[in-house]
């Protein structure tokens, strides 16, 4: 299977994820990320560089530099379609999204269609009713970051 993590999943397994009591399920993490059936949007690391605390994280990061994926002429034409089915208004001017939606969300939610991926999210997080909105009416898998780690763990 293949996922793209939201900003808030990541998070989880750079800074809140047990690594010394189950060192072996963070390994496979990191194999998967490695081996590209895990990734993030490209917006995903600067939003974490803002709110990483433990330098480990950041040294994390840049080591897995491949994992963030920026979005292509094909994913850009199913965010425009996105758009314009009216799920996400951009602010003409600013760039920005309306309705306090994460700035990464449109593009992983375009790069989780184009793909075929599962999304995973952190059920705690404050996106997680808006992409899981998203993702219902769009039709893409979405996974609770303790369900992804099952998953993964099997």
């Amino acid at each position: 299977m293949k996922y793209i993590l939201v900003d808030s999943a990541l998070l989880y397994m750079l800074e809140s994820f047990p690594k010394k009591a189950v060192p072996t399920l963070f390994e496979t993490f990191c194999e998967k990320c490695n081996g590209e059936e895990i990734v993030c949007e490209k917006e995903t690391k600067r939003n974490m560089e803002n709110i990483l605390e433990e330098e480990s994280s950041f040294e994390w990061i840049k080591e897995h530099n491949r994992l963030f994926r920026p979005i292509n002429q094909k994913g850009s034409a199913i965010l425009g379609k996105l758009v314009d089915e009216k799920l996400f208004v951009f602010e003409n001017e600013s760039g920005k999204i309306q309705r306090n939606i994460p700035i990464t969300i449109p593009f992983v939610i375009a790069i989780a269609i184009q793909e075929n991926r599962t999304v995973v999210a952190d059920r705690k997080s404050v996106e997680w009713q808006r992409i899981s909105k998203l993702c219902q009416k769009k039709g893409i898998n979405l996974l609770t970051i303790d369900d992804f780690l099952a998953q993964i763990k099997a």
